[in-house]
């Protein structure tokens, strides 16, 4: 009776730390990668968080997000992010099912964009938010972390 509830014990262990292994795994390397991403993206994203357009006429955030939702049919702006110096102001716009984060300089000129979806910090909040990685979708950016 005792040595059958000792293998009894060490088999619900062993199935459990078989289980919770990947999620430990996952939750542990997506938490350090969300916890690092300042610094990753500024190296990532340099061209976009300090980079200078090279127009030099002046536009007001007005002007600018008019310009931004010209250039970008069929999104509409949610937020304008002042961010301090050095980095450049970000403006969010939306189509209802997809963001874009735009980038202007000092002078208000578009620097550059990018799908909200995409970025490291988001992609970092999707792995450790699903209980497994294999919860993305699949498509053509996060097709290296399935397993």
């Amino acid at each position: 009776m005792k040595n059958l509830l000792y293998t009894r014990f060490w088999r619900l262990h062993f199935f459990a730390a078989l289980f919770i292994t990947p999620l430990l795994l996952s939750l542990t390397l997506s938490g350090i990668g969300y916890l690092f991403f300042t610094d990753v993206e500024n190296q990532l994203y340099d061209d976009y968080f300090f980079g200078k357009n090279t127009k030099e006429e002046v536009l007001t955030i007005d002007e600018a997000v008019e310009k931004a939702e010209a250039a970008f049919a069929g999104y509409s702006t949610n937020k304008v992010i002042v961010l301090e110096e050095p980095y450049n102001t970000r403006l969010t716009l939306s189509n209802g099912k997809d963001e874009k984060y735009i980038f202007l300089d000092d002078n208000n000129q578009m620097v550059g964009n990018q799908d909200a979806q995409y970025t490291f910090s988001n992609i970092m909040r999707s792995i450790h938010s699903s209980l497994f990685m294999l919860c993305l979708p699949h498509n053509e950016y996060n097709k290296w972390m399935l397993l």
